[in-house]
């Protein structure tokens, strides 16, 4: 395990608020929200507008997603989904 990796508290306090999704990260316009939380620079949490099963929408790996109104929640997903799994052997 990579030493240097940060905890989960220390990646959520990381998060900035991104207005515009797609010019930061180079996707096409449409494929995501407009608006998402950032992590570490480098992932992200989307910010859903109008969506009745919630308001923050996560994917990973193109084929697990969660929807909901858990902040928290999602933080946990995207952070043992993708930060720990991209960092882990980092420094090793």
């Amino acid at each position: 395990m990579n030493a240097n990796m940060m905890t989960l508290e220390e990646f959520r306090a990381t998060r900035t608020f991104e207005a515009d999704l797609a010019s930061r990260f180079g996707i096409a316009s449409g494929t995501v929200s407009k608006t998402a939380y950032v992590y570490a620079d480098e992932c992200y949490v989307e910010i859903t507008d109008n969506n009745p099963h919630g308001k923050y929408y996560l994917t990973l790996n193109s084929c697990d997603w969660w929807i909901s109104d858990n902040l928290e929640e999602m933080e946990t997903h995207l952070y043992e989904g993708w930060y720990v799994h991209e960092h882990k052997c980092e420094g090793v």
